[in-house]
C-alpha cells in the first residue's frame, strides 16, 4: 500500500504494522497473530480519507465488508483499517464509500477489562449466521473521545469480523455486565510491564 498524503500531520497505513501493535485478539486466544494478518494484506483501489487527509492506494481484497451495514450508518458496508503513527492501539475503520466516515476502533485484546466478550457473541442480537466465530475471529470496539470528556467505549455493540473471508457484522450483547459508554481501560503493553523474577531471585539478598 502507498499512502499519498496531501498535507497530513502522519501518514496513515493498514493496521496494525509490527508484533507490538498486535490488535486483533481471536475469541479462543490460540493464536491471536493470525486474525490480524489476514486483515493485513497490503495490495492498489483509491480510497479517500479526510480524516487522515489523504488518498490511499489499496485493492478490493483489503476491504472489510459489513452487508448489514452498522448500527447508525446502515448504508455504509466497506471500510479498510488504518493506523496512525503515533496511535499504536487506536486504528481507525475507514468507510471506502464516505470520506467523511473514520470511526477510531480498539481490539478487545487491549481492553484492561477481560474476558470479553463476557457473553457469547453466537447469541448476540443481529449476529450475522455466515459469520463464525473461532481462531480466524476478531473482535473490536468503537472509541469515543472528546474534548474535556472521559473517553468511553462501546462494549455493548462490538464489532465481530472474520478475517478469513473479511466479513463483519456489528452486534448486540445482551446481559453483558458492560456498558455502552464504558471508561476507557487499556492493558498495559508487554514492554510497559514490571520486569518478571523467579522465586529464587526474589528471596535473595
Amino acid at each position: 500500500m502507498t499512502p499519498r498524503p496531501e498535507g497530513g500531520p502522519t501518514n496513515p497505513r493498514l493496521w496494525p504494522p509490527s508484533p507490538r501493535r498486535r490488535a486483533w485478539i481471536q475469541l479462543d486466544l490460540a493464536r491471536p497473530e493470525d486474525a490480524a494478518q489476514r486483515l493485513l494484506k497490503l495490495v492498489p483501489m483509491r480510497v479517500e480519507s479526510r480524516k487522515f487527509n489523504t488518498v490511499l492506494e489499496l485493492d478490493e481484497t483489503d476491504v472489510i465488508r459489513f452487508p448489514h451495514g452498522l448500527i447508525g450508518f446502515a448504508a455504509e458496508t466497506r471500510f479498510v483499517l488504518l493506523e496512525r503513527d503515533n496511535s499504536p492501539r487506536i486504528a481507525w475503520l475507514q468507510s471506502v464509500d464516505n470520506p467523511d466516515l473514520a470511526l477510531p476502533v480498539i481490539s478487545c485484546h487491549d481492553l484492561a477489562e477481560q474476558p470479553y466478550p463476557d457473553v457469547e457473541v453466537q447469541k448476540a442480537v443481529y449476529f450475522d449466521d455466515e459469520i463464525e466465530t473461532g481462531e480466524d475471529t476478531a473482535v473490536m470496539v468503537v472509541l469515543t473521545c472528546q474534548n474535556g470528556m472521559v473517553p468511553t467505549v462501546n462494549l455493548v455493540a462490538p464489532l465481530v469480523v472474520d478475517s478469513r473471508t473479511r466479513t463483519g457484522v456489528q452486534v448486540l450483547l445482551q446481559n453483558s455486565k458492560f456498558d455502552t459508554r464504558q471508561p476507557l481501560s487499556l492493558r498495559p503493553l508487554e514492554d510497559e510491564l514490571p520486569p518478571k523474577y523467579s522465586m529464587q531471585e526474589a528471596s535473595a539478598p
